[in-house]
């Protein structure tokens, strides 16, 4: 939400989201997000998007403005575990535990952008670096661990192909 406006509870285990604001104690009725379970919702630097994953494999962007659903990503084969987005807003990184991949998507042009191969099976909580150009993605497991991916650029190719 932009800065101020509110916020947006979730209900995890029912997939609803609870828009509010809690200066005004005025909290708007539940509503479903589609993905069944939801895993932790996640804004846009600006608060005007929201993304959620979860349980139907999807990624879905959420306008704040209008609680509405503006795209849905999909390439997953299974629930979306963890979302982060790039600090410029341009890039989404969403991760599923039990495909073992972590997808970029290109947040304008609402297409996949690359995908990484991550066998583990485990909790992986996803960040962007400062700049953008690194995913962090924490291990959640006995023994914590930091792993680091590159991420894609969002520069157009140059005259010969190459960026």
């Amino acid at each position: 939400m932009p800065r101020g406006a509110g916020i947006v509870i979730h209900l995890r285990a029912e997939g609803r989201l609870v828009f509010g604001n809690p200066l005004t104690g005025k909290f708007g009725p539940s509503m479903p997000t589609g993905h069944g379970w939801l895993c932790r919702p996640v804004f846009s630097a600006d608060g005007r998007m929201m993304a959620t994953g979860g349980g139907d494999a999807t990624i879905r962007l959420w306008d704040i403005g209008s609680r509405e659903v503006q795209a849905t990503f999909l390439g997953h084969q299974a629930e979306v575990t963890s979302l982060a987005w790039s600090p410029d807003g341009k890039v989404l990184a969403s991760r599923s535990k039990e495909d073992h991949t972590v997808r970029f998507w290109d947040v304008a042009a609402r297409q996949e952008l690359g995908v990484i191969e991550e066998p583990g099976d485990h909790e992986v909580h996803l960040m962007f670096s400062p700049d953008g150009t690194t995913l962090a993605g924490y291990v959640d497991s006995p023994k914590p661990v930091v792993i680091l991916w590159p991420a894609p650029r969002d520069e157009a190719p140059g005259p010969n192909g190459t960026s």
